[in-house]
């Protein structure tokens, strides 16, 4: 992969988010502007699902919420970061994107993500490593420019 273009990575969950410009010949990861990105918190469920009377008969059976409350949050989060990084190549913060997620959040990723956005992504690869701290983030950075 050619280096001659300026590169980002960007790493993110349902509720965490870095990104970084690349300076590869320094071996260095610059916080782009607006990140890291805190999302909101998963939500603490104490209770069981609902029990339901089947009109069938008199046995019950348990009631499934319509929508998982914790995958819209991750989903509008992802969508966030995906706009946050769309304004930063919009200003020419980045000519190229490494993008690192979970798998959900990845996927969440490739449905919101802009055209334009989605246009310089050279590499997705399906590892979060959100949490991590930049140096320990520099070789999967390295490896990830390199294949």
């Amino acid at each position: 992969m050619p280096t001659k273009h300026k590169f980002a990575f960007a790493t993110f969950d349902g509720a965490a988010a870095q990104a970084f410009l690349v300076e590869r010949a320094d071996r260095r990861l610059t916080p782009l502007a607006g990140f890291p990105m805190a999302g909101e918190k998963k939500p603490e469920f104490s209770d069981q699902p609902g029990r339901a009377f089947s009109s069938a008969d008199q046995r019950r059976s348990a009631a499934e919420p319509r929508s998982d409350h914790e995958k819209l949050i991750e989903r509008e989060f992802v969508q966030k970061v995906a706009a946050r990084l769309e304004e930063l190549r919009s200003q020419k913060a980045f000519e190229k994107l490494i993008v690192a997620a979970g798998p959900r959040a990845l996927g969440y990723w490739r449905d919101v993500a802009p055209a334009a956005l989605s246009g310089v992504v050279a590499k997705e690869l399906a590892s979060d490593y959100a949490t991590m701290d930049q140096n320990a983030l520099m070789p999967h950075v390295e490896k990830a420019l390199e294949g």
